[in-house]
């Protein structure tokens, strides 16, 4: 929405904030029965309506501002693709992750420093995986990184 809104294109702005409601509005209540009926819990209807009513305002929204500016978003599908090949990888380690150490435990301490290595493990399947994906622009290694970061700390 704040896209078209720099635009000045108040119009789309106020077409694609109804469009959002309207499918929202649409989605929740068959959602919340059809939950119900496969035995989901019924407070996740709405949310899921949320984002199903946000994705397609998004989607309109994209394809708007490509139909009136031409922009083109082959990259940013392309970054996208490989965003969520790493999130994947991650989600499959950390689910690997959890029936080695799962979360269920009576201390604190203990659940506290679980949650750190899920952190610690997470960020660095994540982050080798773009790397090696080639995501981030010129940065292929965890050499390139450092030098990055290095560079980035000393300018200060």
């Amino acid at each position: 929405v704040e896209s078209s809104q720099i635009m000045n294109n108040t119009k789309l702005t106020l077409g694609s904030l109804i469009l959002g409601v309207i499918i929202k509005l649409i989605l929740n209540v068959p959602l919340i029965y059809l939950f119900d009926k496969i035995g989901i819990e019924s407070y996740y209807a709405p949310t899921i309506a949320s984002i199903v009513s946000q994705a397609i305002t998004i989607i309109f929204l994209l394809y708007e501002l490509h139909k009136k500016y031409g922009i083109d978003y082959n990259s940013s599908a392309k970054t996208l693709g490989k965003s969520l090949i790493a999130v994947t990888a991650m989600t499959i380690v950390l689910l690997l992750l959890n029936i080695v150490f799962p979360m269920q435990n009576s201390s604190r301490m203990m659940s506290v420093l679980i949650c750190i290595v899920y952190g610690i493990v997470g960020s660095f399947v994540y982050f080798l995986i773009i790397l090696k994906l080639k995501t981030i622009g010129g940065l292929t290694s965890i050499s390139d990184c450092t030098r990055l970061i290095k560079k980035k700390i000393l300018k200060k």
